[in-house]
């Protein structure tokens, strides 16, 4: 995901929106499918259209992603989501070993990694839209953490788009920003899916897998910014711009203020 200024350019992340350039994903998956060439799977789970983790279990993707580190990436999952029930888990920085499993009603954690946990609760589940926990975990050896929590909107056919890059996390939900976390250093691994207790027709439908986008997007023509001044306010507009020919795409702009007078 990507961001432009006004003054200046800000390349923040790749982008978790529909890509403007022409962006290739290492991987793609519609439906997910038992593939060990690609993930590894640990725990039960059952492939299909959708392939649901009833049981407790993870696919774990297990090739080398491109880019300039492979721990840099960002992983996207559509969902369907057809009655009330389950845990929905999306993994970054995870080892080979990481899954989730229901111990005695808790969930239980195996290897290392963080995910990203979407609780839907078995009672009142309305397919077109209801409200629902996410919970971020991190997980060392078997020891499961709880890093942060928040109330997100969700449907059947939802997308989620989670993109990791240094100690960055952003989770976007149909691509808009619903959490941005800074993930504690040093933790690497790869992306991946998983889950618990998820009900018969619902789970995941389709998975990418991607580099982190680290091409700058092209900058804004200066000669297309207007500015407004009043004495309590600036207004500024200028002409779009779009990304480079290979990448994801823009995610926002940013209007960033210098401590320089007559600068912005």
């Amino acid at each position: 995901m990507k961001t432009q200024s006004a003054a200046t350019l800000v390349l923040w992340l790749a982008a978790c929106i529909p890509a403007l350039g022409q962006y290739t994903w290492d991987f793609t998956q519609n439906p997910v499918a038992q593939d060990p060439a690609h993930w590894t799977q640990n725990g039960s789970v059952a492939f299909g259209s959708p392939t649901t983790f009833s049981s407790g279990g993870a696919l774990i993707y297990n090739q080398t992603i491109s880019g300039l580190n492979s721990n840099d990436y960002e992983i996207d999952a559509t969902y369907s989501l057809k009655s009330g029930g389950g845990s929905y888990i999306q993994f970054v920085r995870a080892d080979q070993g990481s899954s989730v499993s229901n111990s005695g009603g808790m969930t239980t954690c195996y290897g290392n990694s963080v995910f990203l946990d979407i609780g839907i609760a078995p009672w009142n589940f309305n397919p077109s839209g209801a409200t629902e926990l996410m919970s971020l975990f991190q997980c060392s050896s078997g020891t499961m953490t709880y890093l942060v929590g928040t109330l997100i909107g969700v449907h059947d056919g939802m997308t989620t788009q989670v993109v990791v890059w240094n100690t960055n996390l952003f989770l976007f939900i149909d691509g808009v920003l619903s959490l941005q976390y800074s993930l504690p250093a040093g933790l690497t691994g790869n992306p991946g899916i998983g889950g618990l207790d998820q009900p018969s027709g619902s789970g995941f439908t389709a998975i990418k897998v991607g580099r982190h986008d680290t091409v700058a997007p092209r900058w804004i023509n200066p000669n297309t910014v207007g500015v407004s001044a009043l004495p309590n306010q600036v207004n500024l507009q200028w002409a779009g711009t779009t990304d480079d020919a290979n990448g994801i795409g823009l995610f926002t702009y940013t209007v960033s203020r210098a401590m320089r007078r007559g600068t912005i």
